[in-house]
């Protein structure tokens, strides 16, 4: 069959279909192993339609340009479908599945030369080597591909021949993860990276070792330089280790206490409760505190300030947090001994090491908790001793402390066990009777205690082989009758002492509302005192003394009354102890002597002047340093009247300071003063001084004379200091004389003069020269 040159003859075979070039006696081969063709026909182009098995395909020829080129090689892709495989052309871009990770592809060449070898090489369009691949067999099997959308260029030849020109075609193949380089690099770069963190993560290490290393040894260096006792225990309160002050502290050292809790001992063993509260704190809070008494090893007490400290420490080489329990204490038992000996100090008296008035009120609150609906009363007694300014006075502030002391013996000694006594301050003391003493009416008991304390200081003390007797005054309030308080009932048992001193002293009375009027009016009292002194409200009575042979006023004895507008006329008795405890005393002193100074000057004038004035002068003014001239300078104002002035000095002012009276009393008498030794025999006078001090009047005081016409003792006594101021050549006078027995005796005794209600009462100045014309009174049997 002749064909033209320019065209070209389609083969068709059962399984494949070839364009024959007559001209260059060569063909394209279109291949398909299992797309049987049925059927085939041209159209005018000269393009080839068939029907397969798997439906109408179309081929076009392809011009050949050139006769003599090398022919082009064809690529197409075999796909596999179950049992079967086709081929398809292969265009711009291949699209795979992500469960595929290959191309096969099917070359022209290797069909129509089966014979030769062909040759294939690739490469991707970013790469520049290519990768050369020798097969016999029609088709190639990339595997490997890179993910993603790629370009690939292909060449072909068969052995000998030079390489035909590249054919490209893009595919896209979905990223898998563990099938890319990006993973590889990225899985590199992690490795990488996990490798330096893990070598930072050593050498952090090894610095946090190191650094623990040298902060141990700073610690353990700091722990042994410190004066402190140091114990560090483990998470389970274990003691794992001690610094030296520990040990000198405690006296334990590190294996006594390894592995133990840390523990406080006192006398009755060890003191559990006391350790778990601490624990307890600890736990709640991760701290605790205070001071605590504990034993060391060898027995011995000490005492601690202790504070346990919870400590959380992030241990980084284990990655853990770590729990310690430090506990720091320091020994301060020197310094609570010294507090307990200032406590002491603060709250015992130290004259009689009993409670003082702050002790004493702490006992009374303490007692006020603890009382009960059982036992709902208990009492608190102040007691002050009668008198006791006079030992004070006579005898010197230590020798009056050393008396406190054999009196607060004595009380101590009477009462019960579970009786508190206390000295709130000279001469006065303090009782608590408890709750639980009371069986019954607390008013019994009260008076039940007060008599054996009257009958133990009944006996008479010795002091500097001087004997003395003393009373006491007690008064006494009930828990919660009079108060609930501690101040309340300490004021309240105040008040009845003071009750029971105003009455007559040497007595106990238990508190009443009434007292709390009285005292109120002491304050009054007290207030119109001052205010009368500057109104001029007080007034100088004059009583006579008398002679009993003459038969004849002697003298005077000026007595100072208060003329009140609101009270009356108020006696001596109620207002001098107010006048000498707020000191207003010098100032009635000096009034009385001014006033009796111008009375002189009046009976001078008037021919009416009998013998001196005596003028009561109190021992608190006669102490002071300026007595002598500002008494001097007041009697000088009034004129040269010293002749006519007598100071009725007590034994008990003289005896204080007796080198400093005796020099005062001397410098008064070289004035042309007269001095008299008042309520002589109540005091504690030396007979030594007796007889050195340049005296030149003994008064006898009443308590000897009231009694003396049926107290043989008083009647001797009386007789001794007439006799004694005799021999001494001292002029005797007695006070107080009331009755003609009385006057009997001292006559009889040799006491010429006297003085009391027998003769006259006091009276006011212008009453004295009608007691003159009336002075032989008919006491004539007297001296008969």
């Amino acid at each position: 069959m002749a064909v033209a040159s320019n065209q070209k003859l389609w083969l068709i075979y059962p399984n494949k279909v070839a364009l024959f070039d007559p001209s260059t006696l060569q063909s394209k081969i279109y291949y398909s192993g299992f797309n049987r063709i049925f059927d085939a026909t041209s159209d005018i182009r000269q393009d080839l339609v068939f029907n397969s098995q798997r439906g109408w395909f179309k081929l076009s020829s392809l011009a050949v340009n050139e006769m003599n080129a090398e022919p082009n090689f064809v690529v197409q892709q075999v796909i596999d479908d179950y049992e079967a495989q086709y081929l398809v052309n292969v265009g711009n871009k291949i699209a795979l599945s992500s469960d595929s990770d290959e191309i096969r592809l099917a070359f022209n060449i290797a069909k129509q030369h089966p014979s030769q070898q062909m040759q294939v090489r690739f490469k991707y369009s970013d790469e520049i080597n290519w990768t050369v691949v020798s097969m016999f067999n029609h088709s190639l099997t990339l595997k490997n591909l890179r993910q993603g959308a790629n370009q690939l260029e292909l060449q072909a030849r068969l052995e000998g021949q030079s390489w035909q020109h590249a054919k490209s075609f893009n595919y896209i193949l979905p990223y898998r993860f563990f099938q890319t380089k990006w993973v590889i690099i990225f899985v590199a770069g992690f490795l990488l990276v996990l490798l330096m963190v893990i070598v930072y993560e050593r050498i952090g290490r090894v610095k946090v070792a190191f650094n623990s290393v040298t902060q141990e040894a700073f610690i353990l260096s700091l722990l042994d330089s410190t004066r402190d006792g140091v114990w560090i225990a483990n998470k389970d309160r274990e003691i794992q280790s001690v610094n030296q002050a520990f040990v000198d502290i405690t006296g334990y050292q590190l294996e006594d206490v390894d592995g133990k809790s840390f523990q406080l001992h006192a006398d009755f063993g060890r003191n559990h409760e006391l350790e778990s509260l601490i624990w307890q704190e600890v736990t709640k809070t991760g701290f605790w505190v205070g001071e605590v008494w504990s034993k060391k090893s060898s027995g011995e007490k000490v005492s601690l300030d202790l504070s346990v400290t919870r400590v959380e420490t992030e241990n980084r080489l284990m990655s853990k947090t770590d729990v310690k329990f430090v506990g720091v204490f320091s020994d301060i038992t020197h310094r609570k001994n010294s507090e307990q000996e200032l406590r002491l100090l603060a709250t015992r008296d130290p004259l009689t090491n009993l409670p003082n008035r702050t002790l004493f009120t702490e006992h009374v609150q303490h007692t006020i908790d603890m009382t009960t609906a059982h036992a709902p009363n208990f009492a608190v007694m102040f007691l002050d001793l009668d008198n006791f300014k006079k030992v004070n006075e006579s005898f010197g502030p230590l020798k009056g402390d050393e008396f406190i002391g054999l009196v607060a013996e004595r009380i101590a000694k009477c009462l019960a066990k579970g009786i508190t006594l206390a000295r709130l301050g000279g001469d006065e003391f303090a009782i608590l009777i408890p709750n639980q003493m009371f069986s019954g009416v607390p008013a019994f008991f009260i008076k039940r205690i007060a008599k054996d304390i009257q009958r133990e200081l009944r006996p008479a003390f010795w002091l500097d082989d001087t004997e003395i007797s003393i009373s006491v005054s007690m008064g006494a309030s009930v828990y919660p009758i009079h108060g609930d308080k501690p101040e309340v009932l300490m004021r309240c048992a105040d008040t009845a002492l003071n009750r029971v001193k105003i009455t007559g002293r040497n007595n106990c009375l238990i508190y009443d509302d009434v007292m709390d009027d009285l005292v109120n009016d002491k304050l009054s009292l007290e207030s119109e005192l001052i205010a009368g002194l500057n109104r001029n409200e007080f007034l100088v009575y004059y009583q006579p003394k008398f002679k009993l042979k003459e038969n004849e006023v002697c003298g005077f004895e000026a007595l100072v009354r208060w003329q009140n507008p609101n009270r009356g006329l108020v006696s001596p008795d109620q207002f001098i102890s107010i006048a000498e405890d707020n000191g207003l005393i010098r100032q009635l002193d000096f009034y009385v002597l001014k006033t009796v100074c111008q009375q002189v000057k009046v009976w001078l004038k008037s021919g009416l002047m009998r013998g001196k004035v005596a003028v009561n002068i109190s021992a608190l003014n006669f102490q002071q340093a300026d007595f002598c001239d500002s008494l001097l300078k007041i009697i000088e104002s009034e004129g040269n009247l010293h002749n006519y002035i007598e100071l009725e000095i007590t034994e008990t002012a003289m005896m204080r300071e007796p080198e400093r009276a005796l020099k005062s009393v001397g410098q008064l008498r070289s004035k042309g003063l007269s001095i008299a030794l008042d309520d002589f025999g109540t005091g504690h006078s030396s007979l030594g001084y007796l007889k050195t001090f340049p005296i030149d009047r003994i008064k006898i005081d009443r308590t000897f004379v009231k009694d003396i016409e049926f107290d043989e003792q008083d009647r001797n006594i009386t007789s001794v200091i007439v006799q004694l101021a005799k021999h001494l050549g001292i002029a005797v006078i007695a006070e107080g004389i009331e009755t003609e027995a009385q006057a009997y005796l001292m006559h009889v005794m040799g006491c010429n003069e006297i003085q009391g209600y027998l003769i006259s009462r006091p009276v006011a100045a212008d009453q004295v020269p009608e007691l003159l014309k009336s002075e032989y009174k008919q006491i004539g049997s007297i001296d008969g």
